[in-house]
């Protein structure tokens, strides 16, 4: 606390020690009498951790003049957030004006809100939204610590919580300006709502279970999948012999059969369920990318008739590769190269004008047609 105190701002304190209280109250309404002492540590070393993490990363990124962020998503949320907020102030500032904002319309959501939210009072102070997530990565600790005590006893369950507050990615992710913390809350809640809904049966539950799983819809779609997949085998999972379980299974394979249908719906109108299934493993690389957590391979440029590539090689290392049929050849420099691989080891600019269906690529360093 003594970074954001040393630079004269108060207001990290103070939320610190509001969101502190709350997950104490979190604990106590939440968590058996027996085991409170022994959790109530695990959360506030799991808070106290993350909120650490917060404030060292924040308070580097600004010295190396990032403005605080350091994955570019991070920056992101912050900067439609505050956009938002002054838009809701009555003073918007282009780019961020309905209805594009700036290209960054589809992530609105419940994170980006609440992050507005944080800015409209407070202003653009975003190691508070930080520390709020820490404060819902931490409060995730004590259902996750309900459904493993429910399912596998007291022990397992206290082993569960102290790996969820020392593993090394979840207080990272936990830390930064992203919506990961509010991901981990709502599954963990959604889950444990579950877990009690098949043990007491209650209807309040069941329609808890509703809200968090269209809640979960708006913060992660993928997740919302994964959540309604597991109502409907924990549905058929009721014991035959269990009061109401006909009513039960049935209503939770309509439940969950309809939400996945609502979220595929929503995603993609008009279009059937297996090209949305296989576009799965493109979006997550698409986002592994923008979030810089991945490397793939650079894709292919595929060719048209005609086109024009002027490749500046390295003088050492790589190789333009061009597959092509026994038909099309593609020419180098004017002339025929029956070849399916060519010698960057020159420094000097390259054309090649490709015949289709090749497929040109770049090895790691050369530049194609409009910096591809």
């Amino acid at each position: 606390m003594g970074l954001p105190l040393a630079a004269g701002d108060p207001a990290p304190l103070l939320a610190f020690l509001v969101t502190g209280a709350a997950l104490a109250a979190t604990v106590r309404a939440f968590v058996p009498e027996a085991s409170i002492s022994t959790l109530a540590r695990v959360v506030a070393l799991a808070f106290a951790l993350r909120a650490a993490v917060a404030v060292v990363i924040h308070t580097v990124a600004l010295w190396a003049g990032r403005g605080g962020f350091i994955t570019g998503d991070d920056a992101g949320y912050a900067a439609l957030a505050w956009g938002f907020a002054q838009y809701l102030h009555g003073r918007p500032e282009p780019p961020f004006v309905p209805p594009h904002w700036n290209g960054a319309a589809y992530q609105f959501g419940p994170f980006t809100y609440l992050e507005a939210a944080v800015f409209y009072v407070f202003g653009p102070r975003v190691i508070l939204v930080e520390f709020l997530d820490a404060g819902l990565a931490s409060a995730s600790i004590v259902f996750v610590y309900r459904i493993a005590r429910a399912i596998l006893g007291r022990p397992a369950a206290t082993a569960t919580s102290w790996i969820l507050a020392v593993h090394p990615s979840l207080i990272l992710w936990s830390a930064l300006n992203l919506r990961e913390a509010l991901a981990y809350l709502t599954a963990s809640l959604t889950l444990w709502i579950l877990v009690e809904l098949r043990r007491t049966r209650r209807v309040s539950l069941a329609l808890a279970l509703i809200a968090m799983l269209m809640f979960a819809k708006e913060v992660r779609g993928f997740a919302f999948a994964g959540l309604a997949l597991a109502t409907v085998t924990a549905a058929a999972a009721i014991p035959s012999r269990a009061r109401g379980s006909t009513v039960l299974r049935v209503g939770g394979a309509i439940g969950g059969a309809a939400a996945i249908a609502l979220l595929v719906a929503a995603a993609l109108p008009g279009r059937p369920l297996a090209p949305y299934l296989l576009s799965l493993e493109a979006i997550r690389q698409a986002m592994a990318n923008e979030a810089r957590t991945a490397f793939h391979p650079p894709r292919p440029v595929v060719a048209s008739d005609g086109d024009t590539f002027v490749v500046n090689s390295r003088p050492t290392g790589g190789s333009l590769v061009v597959p092509f049929g026994e038909s099309e050849l593609p020419t180098y420099l004017g002339s025929a190269a029956p070849s399916r691989a060519v010698d960057p080891g020159r420094s000097e600019p390259r054309v090649v004008v490709a015949r289709p269906p090749a497929r040109i690529e770049l090895a790691d360093g050369e530049v194609g047609p409009s910096g591809l």
